[in-house]
């Protein structure tokens, strides 16, 4: 942020990377079909969005 990355930017990256690294996706791949992994993770990104845009709108 010191470099002049906005408050939200850096908090969807931080919801959106941590929601979904690669190695959670291989070990939720074990327990989840496809179709529920995808849905896991378009409701992880859309957190993401949310969360940044209200941190850009606020504050």
């Amino acid at each position: 942020m010191a470099k002049g990355v906005g408050a939200g930017t850096v908090l969807a990256l931080i919801i959106g990377s941590a929601g979904a690294s690669l190695t959670e996706l291989i070990l939720l791949r074990s327990l989840f079909t496809l179709k529920l992994l995808a849905a896991f993770l378009a409701v992880i990104f859309a957190m993401a969005m949310i969360a940044g845009y209200a941190t850009y709108l606020f504050f």
